[in-house]
């Protein structure tokens, strides 16, 4: 019951028809004591995401996806890049879908790129199957690709000290920049990060001021130091509301 609430939240039409199915066959036969306890409990549980989390384009990238990877056919998408604000056309063997971050994305070997790529499907505006059929020998696994970029990357430890207050209301937010483990000490929530990226981390703390404080590494400071100056510079000619 607990997977069919995920499923109907975090995937497509198709796979929330099979999975409907599926669970009226399990209710079917279970006994009447567990049936009556499946049906209280599914009452007053709720999943609640965003209402933009899965778009009706998305749903139809999936479908599409989904038959690519196991027919091993390459596709043809239109996909944009809000980091560069531009569209392009790309040719791409699917290798893998991949749910992190609150989105669905594609992992691929892009054509136009000659290397790997990661897709957000809700950045895909049109998708296309081709007729050709890739070599998927050539190609990782997902979960090779996955172990393989892991290792590439190279991750730096950070260890922050936030105040109890601000650490209460990032408990979600916290892992979308490397969140492993946390403790309490001397009255604040000491929070180890694992980063491939510091400067991004660092962008994040900005908006905590003094409620938060590097403790290591020290090479980390001078990145929020060097962030500060830049803010600085640009606001030093607004004059301060009276």
């Amino acid at each position: 019951m607990l997977g069919a609430k995920l499923v109907q939240r975090f995937t497509d039409q198709f796979d929330r028809r099979n999975f409907e199915t599926a669970m009226f066959k399990v209710k079917a036969v279970l006994r009447s004591s567990d049936k009556d306890f499946v049906e209280e409990l599914d009452n007053r549980i709720v999943i609640r995401v965003h209402p933009m989390h899965m778009q009706n384009d998305t749903e139809l990238h999936m479908s599409l996806l989904r038959q690519a990877l196991v027919e091993k056919r390459a596709v043809r998408m239109r996909y944009y890049s809000a980091y560069k604000d531009e569209a392009t056309d790309r040719d791409a063997e699917p290798i893998g879908l991949l749910y992190y971050s609150m989105s669905w994305h594609l992992i691929a070997w892009c054509r136009l790129r000659n290397d790997y790529r990661d897709f957000r499907l809700d950045r895909i505006k049109q998708i296309s199957l081709l007729d050709e059929v890739f070599n998927d020998d050539s190609h990782p696994s997902l979960q090779e690709y996955m172990q393989q970029l892991r290792s590439e990357q190279e991750l730096q430890e950070i260890i922050l000290s936030f105040e109890r207050d601000i650490a209460r209301i990032i408990t979600r937010e916290k892992y979308n920049y490397g969140f492993v483990s946390e403790e309490e000490k001397d009255g604040r929530i000491h929070m180890r990060f694992l980063s491939a990226h510091p400067d991004y981390l660092c962008r994040w703390l900005l908006m905590f001021t003094n409620g938060v404080k590097i403790e290591t590494p020290e090479p980390v400071a001078p990145i929020v130091a060097k962030l500060l100056q830049e803010l600085e510079k640009t606001y030093t000619h607004v004059k301060m509301w009276k």
